[in-house]
């Protein structure tokens, strides 16, 4: 029998290869036909030029796996890759950032997720994601028998919401913090995703997130600057981008401020956020430097092309607390 736990977290999510492409001559164009009612535009059946590319890892699996390992902390990861080019171009990431990667699961006949990233000038960005083998993770690929961790980190599976509920009572047996940060898919089933998060450690959502998830609405700025908390998780987190974000601890609320950096891209800030807040909470950090290190790690991250790039080493964020 170990002592310790094999690993401080585990992070069970997405792990997909992403190619982001950032170009001046990308145009953004109003219209009502697309959310947020500006579409980003190239010339059909033409080409254009792209100024910077990079190709890297994603998913929130990876991204919060390789934060946390900059951190200091002994990472694994659980996530589903095909036997493919782009599969051994994301474990190979994995392991020059130190994350643990024995329990990858690698599928024949399954292809690797992709995400696409056309970003523009101004570093607004839209998506196309392949999700292939990253939505596949099943109850038989998870190490229930052997895996020992202090945290569990799960980001979105791709809806598999019995996975989840199962990764929960899980880790509630074995008396694992679990930090969530659920994607679209998982709050599609809100009243369930509700009932198996209510209890967790931390919960991450955006603004978005939030009023899917509960039903109110924190887009009107009143509902969301309110000193109504939302209750359940011990400590939730509403990002709001430019307006800052709304810590929830114990019935109590706290705002932080809004980043004021050059964004250059604001691919993987919400998971460079999560993970810093998180990662602080692991070492034993208050809730308030925990606040810190997320946003310090965000606003790194939106200085950079790519999700990870910026994400910071321990060094860097305890030098600077």
């Amino acid at each position: 029998m170990r002592d310790e736990p094999m690993y401080d977290v585990v992070c069970v999510g997405s792990a997909v290869l992403d190619v982001l492409m950032k170009s001046k001559s990308f145009k953004l164009v109003p219209s009502r036909e697309f959310a947020g009612g500006i579409a980003i535009c190239e010339t059909y059946e033409g080409k254009m030029e792209a100024d910077e590319i990079e190709i890297t890892s994603g998913g929130g699996g990876t991204n919060n796996a390789v934060s946390f390992a900059r951190k200091g902390l002994s990472t694994g990861i659980v996530a589903e890759l095909g036997a493919d080019i782009a599969g051994k171009m994301v474990t190979a990431e994995l392991l020059r950032e130190g994350v643990d990667i024995q329990h990858l699961v690698t599928e024949e006949g399954e292809e690797t997720g992709v995400s696409v990233i056309l970003v523009s000038a101004a570093g607004g960005r839209s998506i196309v994601t392949y999700r292939g083998a990253s939505r596949m993770l099943t109850h038989a690929d998870f190490p229930w028998k052997t895996l020992e961790t202090r945290w569990l980190h799960i980001s979105s599976l791709g809806g598999r919401l019995t996975l989840w509920e199962e990764l929960v009572r899980w880790a509630d047996k074995k008396d694992i913090h679990v930090s969530v940060n659920p994607g679209e898919q998982e709050l599609r089933k809100r009243k369930r995703l509700w009932e198996c998060v209510r209890g967790v450690d931390v919960l991450l959502l955006n603004r978005e997130e939030a009023t899917q998830l509960t039903g109110q609405n924190y887009l009107d700025m009143k509902v969301y600057r309110s000193n109504a908390c939302l209750a359940g998780p011990k400590v939730s987190v509403i990002t709001a981008g430019k307006y800052g974000g709304k810590v929830c601890v114990d019935g109590a609320c706290s705002f932080y401020e809004g980043s004021k950096v050059k964004k250059v891209c604001g691919v993987g800030a919400g998971d460079a956020f999560g993970s810093g807040f998180v990662a602080a909470l692991i070492l034993g950090k208050p809730t308030d430097v925990a606040t810190a290190w997320g946003r310090k790690n965000a606003d790194s991250v939106l200085k950079n092309l790519s999700a990870k790039k910026g994400l910071l080493h321990r060094a860097s964020l305890e030098s600077s607390s």
